[in-house]
């Protein structure tokens, strides 16, 4: 309690995700020190669904969860707030087998609210 109706909370737990869809465009980047573009293995086209499969081998993970952190301000009935999630599960299943770095989810965000 900061005050007559004003409150600072913070927030901290963890989360699941599951990817129901998504686009990407990709890119080889043959200037990666230690990284010959002959050894990745992986044709990527340049535009495809996030989820679709690669020569018959799935490539990224629907499933993720992770630590999440905030911080609220509440004033009588509003609330604002910011929060960070990290991502502690691996996206990409192929890293181990292409050289390429693992992937991990991040998310900024911002919580405008209301309570009735």
């Amino acid at each position: 309690n900061l005050g007559q109706d004003l409150y600072l909370y913070p927030q901290a737990g963890l989360y699941l995700g599951y990817g129901l869809g998504g686009k990407w465009k990709t890119s080889l980047d043959t200037n990666v020190p230690d990284l010959d573009p002959d050894d990745v293995d992986l044709e990527l086209p340049d535009n495809m669904n996030f989820f679709e499969k690669i020569n018959g081998v799935e490539v990224t993970n629907r499933f993720d969860f992770g630590a999440t952190f905030g911080l609220n301000v509440q004033y009588t009935n509003f609330v604002i707030g910011v929060g960070y999630d990290l991502g502690l599960g691996k996206i990409n299943k192929q890293a181990p087998d292409t050289g390429l770095k693992d992937w991990k989810n991040v998310n900024i965000k911002v919580t405008l609210g209301y309570f009735f």
